[in-house]
């Protein structure tokens, strides 16, 4: 503070604005290239973004639910997408979803071409009857359908493999659709979500609003 008065009595004042807004400029630049470094451990750069928190009904669901159905295509033109039936993973510190692919599928190869993509979640019974006609343990409050990127990461990272021993820890019954040669780890960066209760009500979530 000192510094920036001393500067303010020895410069006119255009000269005094030019230079604090070079410092703050400077400023800026060595904390977003400080925030770059930070990845550098993984062995490669993924650009992440800083979203707000999901509505608590989203969190809820992905934290109790673990069956997704996902949608990709070829790109953005495609009329015809692949829907897989997929198990999945909330890693809640970056809000992302985790799923793991054979990389010799139709489902890989569009991610490869384009990482557009649908994701459902819904916590309501699929059968019409069950048994007992019980379907109490099932929450039937939500369904959600969740858009945005998806990355297929580089096996063998510090990134990917940890993600997939959290992954096979949260599906231990599907280990062989997780690890194994051949298959890969896939991130998806949610960007929007659509939220619709038992009412019919709806309401939305974006990561840049």
């Amino acid at each position: 503070m000192m510094f920036l008065e001393g500067l303010k009595k020895n410069l006119s004042s255009a000269a005094f604005f030019c230079t604090v807004s070079t410092v703050v400029f400077l400023y800026g630049v060595r904390k977003r290239k400080k925030a770059e470094c930070n990845t550098d451990f993984l062995g490669y750069t993924r650009t992440r973004t800083v979203k707000p928190p999901f509505p608590r009904s989203v969190v809820l669901l992905l934290e109790t639910t673990k069956l997704a159905y996902l949608a990709t295509a070829t790109d953005e033109t495609s009329l015809q997408p692949h829907l897989s039936l997929m198990n999945f993973t909330y890693y809640k510190q970056d809000q992302q979803l985790i799923m793991t692919t054979r990389l010799d599928t139709k489902k890989a190869d569009n991610l490869k071409r384009n990482g557009k993509v649908s994701v459902l979640i819904h916590d309501f019974p699929t059968l019409k009857t069950t048994p007992s006609s019980d379907t109490s343990h099932f929450g039937q409050t939500y369904s959600i359908t969740l858009t945005g990127v998806a990355t297929i990461l580089p096996n063998g990272t510090k990134e990917s493999e940890m993600l997939r021993e959290l992954h096979i820890k949260n599906n231990p019954m599907s280990a062989t659709f997780i690890r194994g040669e051949g298959i890969g780890v896939v991130v998806i960066d949610v960007e929007e979500a659509r939220i619709c209760d038992v009412l019919d009500n709806v309401t939305t979530w974006k990561a840049g609003e």
